[in-house]
């Protein structure tokens, strides 16, 4: 009987992606290597390869990182519309509770990241080999996100209903909910956010003095300066 040395890389992969699935009942196959998305036993975690994507979806945590699909994309009981093509965002419910229904959780996105005067060459004729990008400088800080204002850009839904829009592309963004409103954090001056239902904001300096926001016709306009906005 020949054993795994005498089959080549690729059928080595198949026999013990089968294996795997009907010893231990994991929810892996060869079909996998052709299809080259990949489950964890739980289900919870999938890494596609060909969407260049990882997911994790659990009850009370769920991330999505790689490229980012358009649209409308599910992240534990909340959905989120965005129009970052790659980064991360993760959801963290902090009450234990699941975020289908938690009343406290925390949400991050991030996008690109380069160095100041960083040179980054994409995949192209003039690089070896062809399918990767060439970093000729690093660079150095400050960090730069490339955060802009696009209308309506990134939006948080549950059960259908929306629980808060910023109007930003790219750059970083951490919103905290709580029972009775939300922080929100960017790195990004300037842009607007919307919570429905909210009557007041404010905005928080390093020293932690609050200087109340008025409202505009697209929401409250995170000011340069603030560490945080507070809306209830």
């Amino acid at each position: 009987m020949a054993g795994f040395g005498d089959l080549s890389p690729a059928q080595t992969t198949r026999v013990a992606l089968d294996l795997l699935g009907r010893v231990h009942g994991a929810p892996v196959s060869r079909a996998d290597q052709v299809t080259s998305r990949y489950v964890a036993d739980t289900g919870q975690i999938v890494r596609d390869a060909r969407a260049g994507r990882v997911t994790v979806d659990t009850a009370t945590f769920a991330a999505i990182g790689g490229a980012l699909p358009r649209g409308g994309a599910p992240l534990g009981g909340l959905e989120l519309e965005q129009s970052n093509p790659r980064g991360a965002v993760v959801a963290l419910s902090l009450d234990g509770r699941a975020l289908a229904d938690s009343e406290r959780f925390v949400v991050r996105s991030v996008s690109q990241a380069v160095n100041s005067h960083m040179d980054i060459s994409p995949p192209g004729p003039l690089n070896n080999p062809r399918n990767m990008t060439i970093v000729g400088a690093e660079g150095s800080r400050p960090v730069l996100t490339g955060g802009r204002t696009q209308a309506g850009a990134w939006r948080l839904r549950r059960g259908g209903q929306v629980l808060v829009t910023v109007d930003q592309v790219d750059g970083s963004l951490e919103l905290l909910r709580e029972p009775d409103g939300w922080l929100v954090w960017t790195d990004t001056f300037g842009v607007s956010v919307d919570v429905p239902g909210s009557e007041a904001a404010w905005a928080v300096a390093a020293d932690g003095t609050e200087r109340p926001l008025t409202r505009s016709a697209s929401g409250w306009v995170y000011p340069a300066g603030a560490v945080l906005m507070r809306a209830r």
